[in-house]
């Protein structure tokens, strides 16, 4: 989080040490061409927090957090992350997309219900 907070401020050759103690740890060497830009020490970040985190289901926040879900998860089911016909149900095989409706997750109906006048679903759903 502090590489993170350091490559937002644009001070990515500050976050470069955060970065190289978590691959010195694994027995990585760090490319400093990482603190290059700021987009490229973001890019190091999520590529890390990626490996790091592994199965703990920080990436969607991760990439919703960075403005990046979308894009990158739109690209990854573009590539051919296809699913069979008898996972999705509809009889046919299909290719998943993140609509804008889903960055946000829905308010429960009975939240809603107890206050309409103020509470609104959040749309899409």
């Amino acid at each position: 989080m502090c590489a993170e907070a350091k490559a937002g401020f644009n001070l990515p050759l500050e976050a470069l040490p955060y970065i190289t103690e978590v691959q010195t740890r694994a027995g990585l060497t760090t490319d400093a061409a990482f603190a290059a830009t700021k987009e490229s020490m973001n890019l190091a970040i999520e590529q890390e927090r990626r490996i790091e985190f592994f199965s703990e289901g920080h990436r969607w926040f991760d990439l919703l957090r960075t403005d990046r879900l979308q894009t990158v998860m739109n690209a990854h089911f573009a590539e051919g992350a296809k699913f069979p016909a008898e996972e999705t149900g509809f009889g046919t095989s299909t290719i998943s997309t993140i609509a804008d409706f889903e960055l946000l997750f829905p308010i429960p109906q009975n939240e809603v219900q107890l206050n309409p006048d103020k509470i609104k679903q959040n749309t899409g759903y």
